[in-house]
């Protein structure tokens, strides 16, 4: 059997389909410098977000059919801004999320929250959270979260979701 070149074209017996053998080029993958700067900032989002949380940083994650993930810093007893990023994406697509959040009733078991902010990229507009957090421990660490947020814009969406978050204090 003859042995084959890999740039050759083949043609199989008894075929019409031509097979090309393809290259990897990892360079292919960065189409745009706007793609590298995207990866660039989901990497280091990913990455070092959890080395440097300390004191009133937290970090939480909500499943929906838009779950996200989110990084938030408590400014005093009423007002947490919150970074969140959509996972379910491909790198290039992913959605940006930034809220400000405010605590209307902070109880020993639970959190009654809303807020308002902004989202990019898929249905970007304006996102009013509204949720509570339940915390199952006495230190206030972890909790449960569940929250309703419609996202108005090109297209209205009404976002149902539930999750967890860690503060680190």
């Amino acid at each position: 059997m003859k042995q084959l070149k890999f740039d050759e074209f083949h043609r199989f017996p008894n075929s019409f389909m031509r097979v090309i053998p393809v290259r990897f080029n990892p360079l292919s993958l960065l189409k745009s410098q706007e793609c590298l700067r995207r990866r660039i900032l989901v990497y280091l989002f990913m990455w070092l977000a959890p080395i440097y949380a300390f004191g009133q940083f937290s970090v939480s994650y909500h499943q929906s059919n838009m779950p996200f993930v989110g990084i938030g810093y408590d400014m005093g007893n009423k007002i947490r801004p919150e970074f969140r990023l959509s996972v379910d994406y491909f790198l290039t697509d992913v959605p940006v999320e930034v809220v400000l959040l405010y605590k209307i009733e902070t109880n020993d078991q639970y959190e009654l929250y809303m807020g308002l902010g902004g989202r990019t990229q898929v249905f970007n507009g304006l996102v009013i959270p509204l949720g509570v957090s339940i915390y199952p421990f006495e230190n206030k660490k972890f909790s449960f979260q569940i929250e309703l947020a419609p996202i108005l814009g090109d297209i209205d969406v009404l976002r149902g979701s539930g999750g967890i978050r860690y503060r680190f204090k």
